[in-house]
C-alpha cells in the first residue's frame, strides 16, 4: 500500500493489476489462501497478500499499520468497539455498493447486518460472514453412548453433567482464560433472567446491580462450583484447549456460535483430532433454560466479521473488486457457505458437503441459520470500557475473587463514568 488517495471503480474487474494487502484475525491463513484461489480465477489480475494478526495483537497492529505507508489496503472490522476505532480510516463504500450491486444493495444482506459497519451515514465495512452465540454444541455420539440426552433446564443440566462427571468427560467445555468467551456466556445466561436488561445495562439505562444481572452473576459463579464445567476451566483458552476437549470427546458439551458449524465437517473435525479420526457427530441445541420460565435464552449476534478499504490505499479499485466479490459477489459468498459459515448474503445456502452424518446433520443446518435469523441484539459491546471490566468482574467471579454482588458493583463503576455519545 501506498500513502495516496485511490479513484473510482467498479465491482466486476475494471481493475489495474494491482496488489491488495489484507489484514484481519480471520478467516485464519488457511481458508484465506482458499477464497484467494478461488478469487483470482475470476481475477487473475489482482493479487491478493492476506497478513494473519492474532485477535488479541489486532487492534495495535492496525493502529499502527493505518498510520503507516505499509499497511493494510483491506482490514478486517468486528463491530462494536474495532468498528468505532477503525471504521473511519476506512473509505465510505456507499457509492461503490450502490454502483456495483443496486440502490437496493442493503435490502441484499441478511438482518440488515451492514448496520453494524455503519457510522454517521457512512458504511466502512461490507459484512462477510454473520454468527450468533448463546448456543450449544454437543456430541451426539457421546451423549447416545450413555443413553443421556442434551438438557433442556438447570435441573437436567445438573443431572446431566453429574453422569459425565461419573465417566470423567468434562460436561461443558469453557475457555475461562478467554473474556469473550465468558462475556458471550454471561450474556446468555442475562438474556435468560432478564432478557434485555443487558443491553440496557450497556446503554447506561439499568443498573449492573440489577437483580437479574447480578442472578446471572451467581449462575456464572455456579457453573464453576457445581461442576458445570470442567476443572481448571479458568486456565483454559477456547482455541486451541476446549475445543480440542470437545472434538476428541473428551467434553460432552461447548458454549459456542454459528461459527463453530465446521464441527460437522469431517475434514475440519478431523484436523481437530488427535490420533485415529473419530467420526464424532456434532450438533446445535439451545441454550438450557436455567431461569425456569421454560424458554431457552435467545441468541444474539450478527456480522462475525466484515472488511473495509483503507482511505489511503492506492490500489481502492482493485480492494473493492476482491472485497465486492467476498461480501457479495454470489461466488464468493458460496465459498463462505461451503464452509459451513452463515453467509452475509440472502438467498445463499448453507453447504452441506462432507458431513460427518448427512442425515441428523443436513437438518442441524438449518438449526444454525435459524440461530441466527433468530438473534435478539448485539454481540460486541461498543464501550471498550465495560467490555473489559465485565471481562475481568467474570474472571473474579470464576476463581471465588470477588462474589457475584461485588462484581456487578465494579462493573456499575465504570459504567456511572462511562461518557456515551
Amino acid at each position: 500500500m501506498a500513502a495516496c488517495g485511490g479513484g473510482g471503480g467498479d465491482g466486476g474487474g475494471g481493475s489495474s493489476s494491482k496488489t491488495v494487502n489484507w489484514w484481519g484475525w480471520a478467516p485464519g491463513n488457511d481458508l484465506a489462501t482458499k477464497y484467494v484461489a478461488a478469487f483470482n480465477k475470476e481475477h487473475p489480475d489482482i493479487k491478493v497478500v492476506y497478513k494473519e494478526i492474532p485477535y488479541a495483537d489486532y487492534v495495535n497492529a492496525l493502529r499502527l499499520g493505518l498510520r503507516s505507508d505499509s499497511g493494510p489496503d483491506v482490514f478486517a472490522l468486528q463491530p462494536g468497539e474495532i468498528t468505532d476505532r477503525f471504521g473511519p480510516s476506512g473509505m465510505d463504500l456507499t457509492a461503490r455498493a450502490r454502483q456495483s450491486l443496486g440502490a437496493d444493495w442493503a435490502s441484499t444482506i441478511v438482518g440488515e447486518s451492514h448496520t453494524q459497519f455503519a457510522r454517521d451515514g457512512k458504511q466502512f465495512g461490507m459484512p462477510v460472514q454473520l454468527s450468533a452465540s448463546g448456543m450449544v454444541w454437543y456430541d451426539k455420539t457421546l451423549f447416545d453412548q450413555h443413553g443421556l440426552k442434551p438438557p433442556t433446564n438447570a435441573d437436567e443440566l445438573r443431572k446431566v453433567c453429574a453422569a459425565f462427571a461419573s465417566l470423567s468427560v468434562v460436561c461443558m467445555a469453557q475457555g475461562a482464560k478467554d473474556a469473550w468467551a465468558n462475556i458471550d456466556f454471561y450474556m446468555t445466561l442475562a438474556a435468560d433472567t432478564v432478557p434485555g436488561a443487558f443491553y440496557e445495562a450497556v446503554d447506561g439505562k439499568r443498573p449492573w446491580t440489577d437483580p437479574g444481572l447480578v442472578r446471572a452473576f451467581e449462575l456464572w459463579r455456579q457453573m464453576f462450583t457445581e461442576g458445570i464445567f470442567g476443572k481448571g476451566s479458568a486456565g483454559l483458552a477456547v482455541y486451541p484447549d476446549t475445543v480440542g476437549q470437545f472434538a476428541n470427546g473428551k467434553a460432552a458439551m461447548i458454549m459456542l456460535g454459528t461459527w463453530q458449524a465446521g464441527f460437522m465437517d469431517a475434514a475440519a473435525l478431523k484436523l481437530g483430532q488427535e490420533g485415529k479420526f473419530v467420526p464424532r457427530v456434532m450438533l446445535p441445541v439451545a441454550f438450557p433454560d436455567v431461569n425456569g420460565d421454560g424458554q431457552p435464552p435467545k441468541t444474539f449476534g450478527g456480522p462475525d466479521y466484515g472488511l473495509a478499504i483503507n482511505s489511503r490505499s492506492d490500489a481502492q479499485d482493485a480492494a473493492w473488486t476482491f472485497v465486492h466479490w467476498l461480501s457479495s459477489n454470489q461466488n464468493g459468498q458460496n465459498l463462505i457457505a461451503a464452509e459451513k459459515f452463515v453467509p452475509a448474503v440472502k438467498g445463499v445456502p448453507m453447504g452441506d458437503s462432507n458431513l460427518v452424518d448427512p442425515q441428523t446433520q443436513k437438518p442441524a443446518l438449518q438449526q444454525v441459520v435459524d440461530f441466527m435469523a433468530n438473534s435478539e441484539g448485539y454481540r460486541e459491546i461498543p464501550y471498550a470500557e465495560i467490555k473489559t471490566a465485565l471481562g475481568d468482574a467474570l474472571a473474579a467471579v470464576a476463581v471465588g475473587r470477588q462474589t457475584p454482588a461485588r462484581a456487578a458493583e465494579a462493573v456499575e463503576q465504570v459504567s456511572r463514568g462511562l461518557k456515551r455519545g
